[in-house]
């Protein structure tokens, strides 16, 4: 689905509404000179790119256009703690 692990990482933790800087598997990542696993440094880095199954149109959004159909909830022992505010 992405070129980028760590960037749709990022578009699914935007998608249920947790916060990148509050997960260290994503946050460290970004921030790290060494780590080569991506070249996203900042979350307006990503673009999303909605494709319409049927007549093929690409829609170019940033993150904080995404939102969910669903109401995602984190497993209680992550509760409050990865929410966006």
């Amino acid at each position: 689905a992405a070129t980028d692990p760590i960037a749709l990482d990022l578009a699914c933790v935007r998608l249920m509404g947790f916060d990148e800087d509050k997960i260290r598997m994503i946050r460290e990542p970004m921030c790290s000179d060494t780590l080569r696993i991506t070249s996203v440094r900042r979350a307006d880095d990503v673009g999303v790119i909605e494709v319409d199954g049927e007549s093929f149109a690409r829609t170019e959004r940033s993150l904080d256009e995404l939102s969910a159909s669903h109401v995602f909830e984190a497993h209680p022992g992550w509760r409050g703690h990865v929410e966006r505010r």
